[in-house]
């Protein structure tokens, strides 16, 4: 405790921090003779609005959104007054109660719009070191940016969030709901753990997981789901539909055999039009298994994807000593992972020192997060591109003896896209930044 001689004191029977209960609320208005008064700084730009209701894919988080992923299940209701100079939201909605967005989700008037499974989400507990995790998964109908941001995992503690993952989490194999990256939600209950434990699984500054084996084990335990992708995995399989042109995927049943005849039926109803129901009935014929053409013994060739983009992985620096052949480091950009078969995937370094650099600068953990999914997309697209570069360069070639030039050997594909990504990270993460800082200046550019 601070000595009282150097506290900063004043004497009175009563402060005013209290706002104007009617009308717009003005700050400093009421008089209070206890209580708390904690003053948040730093939120005069236009993008900190207290209240918004557009739930666009491109809509921005408000300050009330924020507040709510920060404490997505708040013990005590807050009351926000909006005391600034934005008078179309201050005239409108002076005041806001924040109750996490656990409590809004929950409160939804009509839930089943919103969310998938009526508005229940799914849950599964594990444990690690005997530590008891408790995870819910909320499935959103349409993507869910303006309701967590980029923001995938919340860690939380008493109702609290104390670290994040953002949504490319779900990118990866084991999880393997990249179709819903960006309609998920995952709230990870801690508070059953031991302090010893907590300050193993979270940073002191509370921002981020700590690297700690303890973190490592209960990420892993988090990409299996204790079967909760797959109860998720039903949103994925069926259709989207967009501009007349429909999408499908699925998956025979257990039982299916050669020869059966599965018999669909589809039925589209468009909710904004009085139009008819569009009904659509498919048959299907299973068919045996597809024999390879490709002989006995011939070795898997790579090949660039058709249709179906390769599976791309973020790799974070607590990852680095796992990967293979050799761990990554400070400047490794992009590898690509030979899968067996001609499958391949690409993994992108998060945590490459460039990247970190201009991460470094960012203004908000939003921010950092898109950076790195930016920065991994403009990698793959170049490793894609030195791909298609050194198959057509192998095409030519293929004709001639000689495969050198000045006998010096050719680089494979794989090295070759660890070399060129590297030595371009440097400017790509330059420009990524820069965009990124460009386009967030102003809500209403």
């Amino acid at each position: 405790m601070m000595p009282p001689a150097e506290r900063l004191l004043f004497c009175a029977t009563a402060s005013r921090p209290r706002p104007a209960e009617r009308g717009r609320a003005e700050p400093y208005a009421q008089p209070a003779r206890w209580g708390t008064l904690t003053k948040l700084y730093e939120y005069i730009k236009s993008t900190y609005i207290t209240h918004s209701s557009d739930h666009s894919p491109k809509a921005r988080l408000s300050l009330l959104r924020k507040l709510e992923l920060r404490m997505p299940n708040a013990m005590l209701p807050v009351r926000l007054y909006e005391c600034r100079g934005f008078r179309r939201v201050a005239d409108v909605h002076p005041q806001m109660v924040l109750t996490g967005i656990m409590g809004r989700l929950h409160n939804l008037r009509n839930p089943s719009e919103t969310l998938e499974w009526d508005g229940i989400p799914k849950s599964f507990e594990f444990r690690v070191d005997r530590q008891l995790i408790k995870v819910a998964v909320w499935a959103f109908k349409k993507p869910a940016q303006s309701w967590r941001g980029s923001h995938g995992v919340l860690f939380t503690l008493n109702g609290q969030t104390h670290a994040t993952l953002p949504d490319s989490f779900f990118d990866r194999n084991d999880v393997g709901m990249n179709p819903l990256r960006k309609s998920l939600l995952v709230i990870v209950d801690c508070s059953d753990i031991s302090s010893t434990h907590e300050s193993a699984l979270m940073m002191t500054s509370r921002d981020r997981l700590a690297d700690s084996l303890f973190a490592k084990q209960i990420k892993d335990r988090m990409e299996t789901g204790g079967g909760s992708w797959e109860n998720a995995d039903h949103l994925v399989d069926g259709w989207h539909l967009s501009e007349g042109v429909a999408e499908m995927r699925l998956r025979l049943p257990d039982t299916a055999t050669a020869g059966d005849v599965l018999h669909l039926k589809f039925t589209v109803v468009n909710d904004n039009h009085e139009t008819p129901e569009f009904v659509s009935t498919i048959e299907l014929v299973v068919q045996p298994p597809k024999e390879s053409s490709v002989p006995p013994g011939t070795p898997p060739q790579p090949r660039l994807p058709k249709g179906d983009a390769p599976q791309i992985r973020e790799v974070r620096e607590e990852d680095w000593d796992q990967q293979v052949p050799e761990p990554f480091d400070g400047n490794t950009a992009l590898r690509r992972i030979d899968g067996g078969n001609g499958t391949y995937e690409l993994r992108y370094n998060a945590d490459n020192k460039w990247l970190r650099k201009k991460i470094s600068r960012s203004k908000s953990e939003d921010q950092a997060a898109d950076l790195r999914h930016q920065f991994g997309v403009v990698m793959a697209a170049l490793g894609l591109a030195v791909m298609g570069a050194h198959q057509r360069a192998s095409n030519d070639k293929s004709d001639h003896s000689d495969h050198a030039e000045n006998g010096k050997p050719d680089m494979s594909v794989n090295e070759l896209i660890e070399w060129c990504t590297s030595a371009a990270a440097p400017v790509v993460a330059s420009i990524h930044s820069l965009t990124t800082a460009s386009l967030g200046t102003d809500d209403n550019e």
